[in-house]
């Protein structure tokens, strides 16, 4: 498809960057209504909590926007994700369709997967790239690929997975082409058993039971053999009634055509669970077997009372992150404290979190996180994504960029615990941005 190459571009940075819980609140009349806008400069358009504020993060070339306040010369306030921030007027110019639309059900995932304003079919009926028409097989075939990439979590390769047909190549027929990436693709799938072998017809439609049949096949190839790779996670079959329950919008009926959005839809929510139930698996396994653990640190962490250390340090010896007097994060040797950990959900950026103190306080930052932003507590729920492994990264959910870290690399007692970007030179590697959870005694 036309947008592939750029929408798996806007996702990787989708997930490297989410904005601000809340910033500043609009009605959706009011994002219904904004003009619409591009970013031009082939190095992005860098943006801002507040005008003239620190730089946070940057938003693609390419990226189409809504804009609720222009300045020339000056700032413009704009719509990024489901946010507002502020980026430099000069690197924006004035559009009248978004690039791509989809239907109203669809909107929310949409918007989020592409990371850009996604508009409705009915407002822009001839944008270029429209979600809402119907499903070519071969489009079929590329979006199982790229499902199974975040599902077996490396690039799809043909010698990467048991195969269960091995005849010779061509095992689908229809596609002229056979040095293609399309050939490829529906090779690959055939090989797996993933799409029958024979006569492909790569133009027709597909319908939407036929999709729900390979979303249901590459589940179940995923729970057989994949396991294998995910320590032995055992994972409940996916059925036609669950795919049902995700709430996918449009014409469902088996003969009917599958729309572009609704394969897409269906796929990251089915991402989303298959993460949610391996996260959960995992930290409940771990949980068994801690008093015969002989390494530091929880691969996935789950909902349960915990201690925090930076992985800053010798072996055993590290830092603790506690919360001091004033309500403040920072490094302690000894003492260590507990914190209530709530596992939240899944979402396409990561594993939600809050973190609490023993007496309630939510681990939190004031305002959007900056280079230097202070780990503070508050009363209100904030929630942060937590990476899986032993030496785990905390970072920000309104802005992924930041990741929580001892200031300066430092372990001494007393040293803050502060954000600071991990995709810059200076930051990249570094072990202060590494935590430690262990169940708490």
């Amino acid at each position: 498809m036309k947008k592939e190459n750029k929408r798996k571009k806007r996702i990787s940075i989708l997930l490297t960057i989410c904005m601000v819980v809340a910033l500043l609140p609009l009605p959706r009349t009011a994002f219904a209504s904004a003009p619409l806008y591009k970013v031009v400069p082939e190095h992005g358009a860098p943006f801002r909590a507040e005008e003239d504020g620190s730089i946070i993060g940057n938003i693609p070339q390419g990226t189409v926007l809504q804009v609720f306040e222009i300045k020339k010369g000056g700032y413009a306030k704009v719509k990024w994700d489901i946010y507002l921030v502020y980026v430099w007027a000069d690197n924006l110019k004035a559009v009248d369709a978004p690039d791509s639309v989809c239907s109203k059900w669809s909107q929310e995932w949409i918007t989020s997967m592409e990371g850009e304003y996604v508009g409705l079919k009915s407002r822009y009926p001839t944008a270029e790239c429209d979600l809402t028409k119907p499903l070519k097989r071969i489009d079929m075939v590329e979006e199982m690929m790229l499902m199974l990439v975040p599902l077996f979590g490396r690039e799809t390769r043909q010698g990467d997975y048991p195969i269960v047909n091995k005849g010779n190549w061509p095992l689908v027929k229809g596609i002229k082409d056979s040095h293609s990436q399309a050939y490829r693709n529906a090779n690959y799938l055939a090989s797996w058993g993933l799409v029958p072998t024979g006569r492909f017809r790569p133009n027709d439609y597909a319908t939407y039971g036929e999709v729900v049949d390979a979303m249901i096949k590459i589940m179940a190839y995923d729970n057989k053999y994949n396991c294998i790779y995910n320590y032995g996670a055992p994972r409940t079959v996916v059925t036609k009634k669950m795919i049902a329950s995700l709430g996918i919008g449009g014409d469902t009926r088996s003969k009917a055509p599958c729309t572009i959005e609704q394969i897409r839809v269906m796929r990251a929510k089915l991402e989303c669970w298959a993460a949610d139930y391996n996260l959960r698996w995992y930290a409940a396994d771990a949980k068994a077997g801690a008093a015969k653990k002989t390494h530091e640190g929880l691969f996935c962490i789950v909902s349960g009372t915990y201690t925090i250390q930076t992985a800053l340090g010798e072996e055993r010896k590290h830092p603790y992150l506690n919360i001091n007097k004033a309500g403040e994060g920072e490094l302690r040797s000894r003492s260590p404290q507990k914190f209530k950990i709530t596992y939240r959900k899944t979402n396409l950026a990561g594993r939600c979190y809050t973190i609490q103190t023993m007496k309630g306080k939510y681990l939190a930052m004031d305002g959007m996180a900056v280079n230097g932003s202070r780990l503070i507590t508050r009363n209100e729920p904030y929630r942060w994504y937590i990476s899986n492994g032993t030496e785990a990264y905390i970072y920000c959910m309104e802005n992924s960029a930041q990741r929580l870290n001892a200031s300066g690399q430092k372990k001494e007692d007393g040293t803050p615990i502060i954000t600071w970007d991990l995709t810059s030179t200076y930051a990249s590697g570094n072990m202060n941005y590494k935590f430690i959870f262990e169940f708490a005694k």
